[in-house]
């Protein structure tokens, strides 16, 4: 059987969780190899609840260093346009659960990553995302 897909997750909430839990009902499938945040209480509680490494996002040499097939990014809106260029720009694939500008002419990163990531992961957890709609 092939390896599960990797992915960091950036951001440390509800979203976030619901990746760790994702990824704990399929592991043989989806892993996660680290979770990225800025309130410490929150990565507190999900390094415990789901036993995932967490760093502090001051710490980008932590993503830099972490090895992951794509990288989910679960942040607000405001944020999400500048770290998805940032992430594309070290060759990362990404998934964006905002979307990365608030208009498609806005979106300047439309062919780097996110729909193949997209695409790759919808097609192995279709029934699994499909189930929790």
């Amino acid at each position: 059987m092939a390896e599960p897909y990797s992915m960091i997750v950036i951001g440390d909430g509800w979203r976030s969780r619901f990746l760790c839990r994702m990824a704990q009902a399929v592991p043989d499938r989806l892993r996660v190899n680290l979770v990225v945040g800025h309130h410490a209480d929150r990565l507190e509680a999900i390094a415990r609840d789901y036993g995932v490494p967490t760093s502090a996002d001051a710490d980008a040499d932590a993503v830099s260093a972490t090895a992951a097939d794509f990288v989910a990014v679960v942040v607000s809106c405001p944020a999400t346009p500048g770290l998805v260029a940032q992430l594309a720009e070290q060759g990362r694939y990404v998934y964006c659960e905002t979307p990365p500008a608030p208009r498609r002419c806005q979106c300047h990163l439309s062919r780097i990553g996110p729909t193949m990531v997209y695409e790759r992961v919808t097609a192995d957890y279709g029934s699994l995302w499909a189930g929790r709609q």
